[in-house]
């Protein structure tokens, strides 16, 4: 995954995502926030051809870092289960799909968290992975810079409505269990 821009890669994340799809073995997945593909690599590379992939982003219409449709969609031509497109992540939750596992990352804070909370956890049907949630990912430059609410504070007003593991390496991700039953994930 050598050619593969990504804050997970430094600390092996392709490593966390496979634990996780070797645990719950999804058959649909949604990925909103591409950048270079990093983490659509990964779900790829660890989860059966039949898995049903959606990745959306709003690629150049994002002012930050952002990436390029037809470099991306060219990246994964030859995946037959992966489906690339234009969405917001304020309105894919509205097309009403469920997904076995749904991951976020596009600039994650506080309220992105509570947005996905109420709007993905209940069309996820196993778990729900964002991107932060450590108190070293809250104070990340543009956190600090632009004020944005903290990731870790939200959680602590959360913790005893909902099932989450934090994964501590930097950038940190976050992991909803949707079902109560469901083991935590040993990462």
């Amino acid at each position: 995954m050598d050619s593969f821009k990504s804050s997970y890669k430094e600390n092996n994340f392709d490593q966390i995502f496979k634990t996780i799809c070797q645990t719950i073995e999804p058959m649909s997945i949604l990925e909103i926030g591409i950048l270079d593909g990093y983490s659509l690599k990964s779900f790829l590379s660890h989860t059966s051809k039949e898995c049903k992939i959606l990745a959306v982003d709003l690629f150049e219409d994002y002012k930050y870092k952002n990436s390029n449709y037809e470099v991306i969609k060219n990246k994964f031509l030859d995946n037959k289960n992966v489906e690339i497109e234009y969405g917001n992540f304020f309105n894919q939750h509205l097309k009403k799909n469920d997904y076995d596992l749904i991951h976020i990352d596009i600039s994650n804070d506080g309220e992105i968290f509570k947005f996905a909370i109420e709007n993905y956890l209940p069309i996820t049907n196993k778990i729900m992975i964002l991107e932060g949630g450590s108190e070293e990912r809250d104070n990340v430059e543009w956190m600090v810079k632009y004020k944005k609410p903290k990731i870790n504070s939200f959680l602590q007003t959360i913790k005893d409505n909902y099932r989450y593991q934090i994964v501590e390496k930097f950038p940190s991700i976050t992991i909803f269990y949707k079902d109560e039953q469901t083991a935590l994930i040993n990462i």
